[in-house]
């Protein structure tokens, strides 16, 4: 699924099972026609619409069309799956329109749990159990990005409550919003113990200085992977202890940026580093991905603990 939260191949609905309608004669030559009676019909019934967008010549036309109907349905639980099929219908965009789906949702329905779990429900019904395992960590690291990103001040206090699956999504927004400050680590520990603190927003796309991109490049399959920073960060490690799950969060972050923010990796070594083997293992990995000549790196060779040496070297 990458960064496109393509769909299983088996969800797209076929031409032959979308609803005829009876158009008025010539208006399948006449654009404009088409699409007013598109969006005419999208609210009552999609396959109708879906049927009429089908009647462009062009499959450019045929895709924005289906495109653009996926975006005017009002954002409800039971209206998912109307979006979710017109975005599958459109081709080489379907990706790119469930994401902007997604985002709607996430947006839209905001703090409320009960709305969010509503529609993670929705996954089940509507997938095979491996996709919707998948598309639910997109959705609820959409979910930290859009709503806990987005609010100023940062408050966790009533996320502290939500699902404990969510629980590795919150501590990846913390340290998206942390990182850039001083003792970042510090700043975690208190905003995860329900501290309110006045740091920046989460950065979007396009942010300078900071680029969500895949830099955890080597995934053991024996461990737990998740979505980071929505669905553009690629993945992060997780944790059962939340101590060692937030730190992995800030180092994924600081990796992120342009050039690495690495001032507060030393101290971390230092301090809770030395209590957690896994600490050090996972400055080793990202170092040898975004910075060789580190001489944090130099030292992390020499390491008491052979997994992490062994990431080192």
């Amino acid at each position: 699924m990458d960064e496109r939260l393509v769909f299983p191949r088996e969800f797209t609905p076929l031409a032959s099972e979308l609803t005829p309608v009876q158009l008025v004669q010539d208006c399948s030559l006449q654009p404009l026609c088409l699409d007013a009676e598109a969006e005419r019909l999208v609210y009552e019934n999609w396959s109708e619409a879906a049927w009429v967008c089908g009647q462009y010549s062009s499959s450019r036309s045929r895709a924005d069309c289906y495109f653009n109907l996926a975006e005017l349905i009002p954002v409800h639980v039971d209206s998912y799956e109307a979006s979710a099929r017109l975005c599958a219908l459109a081709g080489g965009y379907s990706g790119e329109c469930h994401n902007h789906l997604l985002l709607r949702y996430a947006s839209k329905m905001w703090d409320r749990l009960d709305w969010h779990q509503q529609l993670i429900a929705q996954f089940t019904q509507l997938y095979p159990n491996a996709y919707a395992e998948q598309l639910e960590d997109a959705y609820w690291s959409i979910v930290a990005f859009r709503v806990i990103g987005m609010e100023y001040p940062l408050n966790t206090t009533p996320y502290l409550k939500w699902p404990e699956n969510f629980n590795s999504h919150l501590r990846s927004i913390v340290a998206l919003r942390v990182w850039e400050e001083d003792n970042p680590a510090l700043l975690m520990s208190r905003a995860m113990n329900g501290e309110i603190l006045r740091v920046q927003k989460a950065r979007g796309p396009g942010a300078p200085r900071f680029n969500p991109r895949p830099i955890w490049t080597k995934q053991d399959s024996n461990m737990q992977w998740q979505r980071f920073c929505d669905i553009r960060g690629g993945y992060r490690p997780v944790h059962s202890n939340p101590e060692i799950d937030g730190i992995w969060a800030l180092l994924t972050a600081t990796a992120m940026a342009e050039p690495p923010q690495l001032d507060a990796w030393g101290d971390i070594h230092s301090t809770v580093g030395q209590t957690y083997w896994e600490i050090r293992w996972a400055m080793a990995v990202l170092l040898q991905q975004i910075q060789p000549s580190n001489q944090l790196l130099e030292l992390l060779k020499q390491d008491t603990d052979i997994r992490v040496k062994q990431m080192a070297l």
